[in-house]
């Protein structure tokens, strides 16, 4: 059985996009819960402090950058270097059942949790049509 994956070929595209543009980032572990009334992301970001990172949401769309650099002292000599240090990004297609102006974030040891509210999807219905409109009131116009 072949389980769907929603967001791989979203993150494909934008490896895609992220290579012609020259430029290279590492996308972020995430897990999705959902709760009767929201949605949790939990997002793995070890090493990160919170000003490091940014999380925004443009047209249903979740952005988040993480960038972690590391200068090396002078009178210091790296003599290996495994940790990555660099920017790493995800998106994630929020839909329309998410409130995105109530969420709430918080980092605590190295896992970035935001937790949106559900609101009810728009669906459409049926409009019925009646019969002709009821007149407008005559104005009497006297010449």
């Amino acid at each position: 059985m072949l389980r769907f994956d929603p967001f791989r070929d979203f993150d494909t595209i934008f490896r895609d996009i992220e290579r012609r543009n020259g430029q290279r980032a590492t996308s972020v572990p995430f897990d999705a819960i959902r709760r009767e009334n929201e949605i949790e992301l939990r997002f793995d970001l070890p090493g990160y402090d919170k000003d490091d990172i940014d999380v925004t949401v443009e047209n249903g769309v979740l952005k988040l950058t993480a960038e972690r650099t590391w200068t090396v002292p002078e009178d210091e000599q790296v003599l290996a270097s495994e940790r990555f240090h660099g920017k790493v990004q995800r998106w994630v297609e929020l839909g329309d059942h998410v409130d995105t102006d109530k969420v709430k974030a918080t980092f605590d040891n190295g896992v970035l949790r935001l937790v949106f509210p559900l609101v009810e999807k728009a669906t459409p219905r049926h409009i019925e049509i009646g019969g002709p409109a009821l007149e407008a009131e005559s104005t009497k116009v006297e010449a």
